[in-house]
């Protein structure tokens, strides 16, 4: 699960068995007391917890989604007795190049573009580091003058870009070139399986 989509959140707000459990346990222990909510999420436990009577809450958490529970404690009026708290986050270090897996074009036959058959790339090691994955992201021409990407390095938007981990981590250094191998299964909603060649 992706913490910070708002889909799955949505989820887990109608999981009335998960959220009555937490209730009436907060409602139980928490009066007085100092509660720390890991991963808040959209900020109910929180919420649940100062409802309770807990003196101060500090609700921990690292995903966009940060912003709905703020705005979900001041609503709620219990946002003098709730810190959040977000956690610094591990720079990540982009070590490659991009590197294209599939080219589709929209305005011509997509059978050859989105078959299942595995395509061989190579990464072009640009920094130091260790290889432990890929970030999968596309980049659209919408036109001569306007691309929307969701690589890392781009404007980040609803959408994001997926991160596929190697079994193995190899160490590289600039100039390597690390062939992987991709295959697009499109059984299960298109999605690449990427493998070290």
């Amino acid at each position: 699960m992706s913490v910070g989509n708002i889909a799955e959140h949505h989820r887990m707000l109608y999981d009335t068995v998960r959220v009555h459990a937490y209730r009436s346990s907060l409602f139980r222990h928490a009066r007085d007391q100092v509660v720390l909510d890991i991963g808040t999420g959209t900020g109910l436990l929180a919420i649940l917890a100062a409802k309770a009577g807990a003196r101060h809450v500090y609700a921990i958490e690292e995903s966009a989604i940060a912003e709905v529970a703020l705005e979900m404690y001041a609503e709620n009026g219990v946002a003098d007795r709730i810190r959040m708290v977000i956690p610094p986050t591990a720079p990540q270090t982009l070590l490659t190049r991009p590197c294209l897996l599939r080219d589709v074009q929209l305005d011509g036959d997509l059978t050859e573009a989105m078959n299942e058959q595995s395509v061989e790339s190579v990464l072009e090691v640009n920094a130091p580091g260790i290889l432990g994955g890929v970030a999968i992201y596309f980049r659209a021409h919408m036109d001569e003058h306007t691309v929307l990407s969701t690589s890392p390095s781009a404007p980040p938007t609803c959408w994001g870009f997926q991160v596929k981990e190697f079994k193995e981590r190899v160490q590289v250094r600039p100039g390597d070139r690390v062939r992987i191998v991709s295959t697009l299964n499109r059984s299960h909603g298109h999605r690449f399986k990427i493998v070290l060649a």
